[in-house]
C-alpha cells in the first residue's frame, strides 16, 4: 500500500496520476488529508524525469 499520492504517481513513471474522487478511491479514501482537514479531493501527478530517466 503506497503510503502519498506521490509515491503511488511514481510506481508508473511514464504515466499521468489522475484521482478525481480520493474519497471514493480505496488506495487513498483512508488517507488523512482525504478523511480529514483539508479534505483531498482530487488530485493529478506527473512524475518528472531527467535526460537519463531517473524520477
Amino acid at each position: 500500500m503506497a503510503s502519498s499520492f506521490c509515491v503511488t504517481a511514481l510506481l508508473t513513471p511514464h504515466d499521468a496520476l489522475l484521482i478525481p474522487d480520493a474519497s471514493r478511491d480505496p488506495r487513498f479514501a483512508h488517507f488523512p488529508v482525504v478523511a480529514g482537514a483539508p479534505h483531498v479531493k482530487t488530485y493529478a501527478g506527473v512524475p518528472l524525469l531527467s535526460d537519463k530517466g531517473v524520477r
